[in-house]
Parts: structure tokens; C-alpha cells; sequence
């Protein structure tokens, strides 16, 4: 017998991209698909089978790949903030060696430019963060002679600073158009386990039972893979918290 859970479902999809019915049939069809992989010998013969066997498949196949396109949403999203961390820590790091000469030389209106301290850059929005950043940077190139001293290696320092604000600039349009691609993989999600269903429940389910006296061990996992498997995602399922995402059900 064919036993699968939750926990046969890659980290990535599960709960952040299909809810929970979802989640339970996405286990189902993984089992199914297992019985049928492992003896094709039983049912290769029947074309009407093995035709939408492999129809099947593709829909299991294309379920894992759009609810992998929704986890990208949320990996851009992880991905900038962690970039604007490393920015803004960064450029704190230029802002108090420029704030210091600058206090030492009477620069104050350059000290003012500068008074941002790793919490004030990480404060705002998006772009607000990033010009902050620039502003500090811009600060310490015109007098990256004068820091020697109060900033180590003042080139690389600098070189750094640039490269993570250039990459802090770019990832800020990735999570907009990681929802336009989510967006349209939710919809294409609904209509794969639609498809994956009707291929189960008017073709697959009907089909199979010819194999009651030619292939009866076949029959047996299959069956056990469409009955026992989602009785018990349900109630594991049950166990866990359900927080569904806000995307249609099938």
C-alpha cells in the first residue's frame, strides 16, 4: 500500500502557495501517479489508460511548477529585504565615518547630510531607503580623500556601498513582478487540478477496474492511493494550522 502525507510535498509548496484542500489533493494526485509509475506493465496496453495517464502526469507536473512560481513571489520579497539590510548597514557604517570628519572639520552641513543612523535608513519606503543611502554615498565620494583615517579601506568601503545600493535597485521591481506572474499562476493552478480531477474522476477511476483480475495488485494501490491517501492528508491536515492563502480553490 501506498501511504503518502503533507510531509511528501516539497518544503516550498506547501501552505505559501495552495491551501489546504489543495495541499491534500496535490498529496493524492503524487500518489496516484507513484501507483501508476511503478507498474506500467499493468495498464501500458490499455490506450485509453495510458493516454490519460499521461495527461494526468503532465497536470501533476504543471501544478508543481506554478505553485513554484507562486513561492517566487514571496523569495523576491525575502530576497530585497535582505538586501536593503545589507545596504543600510553598510552605508551607517560610511555615514558615521563621514559624520565624525565632518565634526572634526566644522562641516556641518555635510555632518547633517550624513545623520542617518542603520534604523533611520531601514525606515520608509522602498525608494526612500535606497536615496538615503545614496546621499551618504555621494557624501563620502566627494571627500574620500579626507577619510583616510576615519573610514578603513575607503575605496573598497565605498566600491561596496555602491554595489549593494545597485542591487538594492534592482530588486525593488522583482516583487512587483513576481505577483504579476503569481497572479497568473493561481488561476492556471485552479484550472490544472480541474483538469487532473476530471481526468481521475471520468476516465482514470473508470478504467482501472478492468484490471480487478489481470493486474489486482495494481488495482489495490491505485485505489488505496485515490481513497486512503486523502482521507489521511485530511486529517493531518487537521493537526497543523490552516491559513490558507488568499487564492481560489479549486
Amino acid at each position: 500500500m501506498l501511504i503518502f502525507s503533507l510531509r511528501n510535498i516539497p518544503i516550498g509548496l506547501q501552505s505559501r502557495c495552495m491551501n489546504a484542500k489543495q495541499e491534500n489533493k496535490y498529496t493524492m494526485y503524487l500518489a496516484v501517479k507513484a501507483a501508476c509509475d511503478k507498474d506500467q506493465a499493468a495498464w501500458k496496453d490499455l490506450a485509453a489508460f495510458a493516454n490519460s495517464c499521461a495527461k494526468f502526469n503532465t497536470c501533476v507536473t504543471n501544478i508543481k511548477s506554478l505553485a513554484e512560481a507562486q513561492e517566487r513571489q514571496s523569495g523576491a520579497a525575502e530576497e530585497k529585504q535582505i538586501l536593503r539590510q545589507e545596504m543600510c548597514m553598510d552605508a551607517a557604517v560610511v555615514a558615521g565615518a563621514v559624520g565624525a570628519w565632518a565634526a572634526d572639520n566644522k562641516k556641518n552641513d555635510i555632518a547633517q547630510q550624513v545623520n542617518y543612523s542603520e534604523y533611520d535608513l531601514m525606515g520608509g519606503r522602498d525608494t526612500a531607503s535606497a536615496s538615503k543611502c545614496q546621499i551618504i554615498l555621494d557624501a563620502a565620494r566627494d571627500n574620500a580623500a579626507s577619510l583616510v583615517g576615519y573610514l578603513k579601506d575607503v575605496t573598497d568601503a565605498l566600491d561596496t556601498l555602491e554595489n549593494k545600493i545597485k542591487a538594492y535597485g534592482k530588486s525593488i521591481i522583482k516583487p512587483t513582478e513576481a505577483r504579476k506572474t503569481a497572479k497568473g499562476a493561481t488561476e492556471k493552478l485552479k484550472k490544472e487540478f480541474e483538469t487532473a480531477d476530471g481526468l481521475l474522476e471520468e476516465r482514470l477511476d473508470k478504467l482501472v477496474v478492468q484490471f480487478k483480475s489481470s493486474a489486482p495488485v495494481f488495482l489495490t494501490a491505485y485505489q488505496s492511493a485515490r481513497e486512503t491517501t486523502a482521507n489521511a492528508a485530511t486529517r493531518e491536515a487537521k493537526t497543523e494550522p490552516d491559513n490558507p492563502p488568499q487564492s481560489p480553490k479549486p
